[in-house]
């Protein structure tokens, strides 16, 4: 699916870009590829990550230790030419996966999603977060303006991508 986010930041031409759930930095460099100019901040709860992936996380403006579903509840005032989010959603309880795309779409031109499907996860990297918690189908964002979307086969699980028009 990294072909497909990099076709739809590259659709989305955006100048300011959040990548909620950095992680190992991936978006970053899909951002950077598709939109060299772009300004890239993000937000990653697991505090290990930022000193494990330390030398990705340059290639962001900044990114702050904070989960998403409190981090809203201080920052409405903010706004982003587009949201990325990256195998993030299936973490969330599905009422706050609804909540956080809500939310976003207020705030942002463009919303990228990307999630599996069928993937079973606990834990990972030490980090209880990491546990998948929902599914989520394409018939869920019927509340949103889903102007592309793909699905394919992923190592045995679906890997679904979608890009939502947000409403900024």
């Amino acid at each position: 699916m990294d072909s497909t986010l990099k076709a739809y930041i590259a659709h989305a031409k955006p100048t300011t870009v959040l990548d909620v759930g950095v992680g190992a930095g991936k978006v970053g460099a899909l951002v950077k590829a598709a939109c060299p100019t772009a300004t890239v901040h993000g937000i990653e709860v697991h505090k290990p990550y930022f000193t494990e992936f330390a030398e990705a996380y340059k290639r962001y403006t900044s990114v702050a230790n904070a989960d998403y579903r409190t981090w809203m509840a201080t920052h409405v005032d903010w706004k982003h030419d587009m949201v990325i989010f990256s195998d993030v959603l299936e973490h969330f309880n599905w009422s706050e996966v609804m909540d956080a795309l809500h939310f976003t779409a207020y705030r942002s031109k463009w919303i990228a999603c990307v999630w599996p499907e069928r993937c079973a996860q606990g834990s990972s990297h030490g980090n209880v977060l990491e546990a998948h918690r929902c599914v989520i189908s394409l018939a869920d964002l019927a509340r949103f303006n889903v102007i592309r979307y793909a699905k394919s086969d992923s190592n045995g699980y679906w890997k679904h991508a979608a890009l939502i028009r947000g409403w900024v």
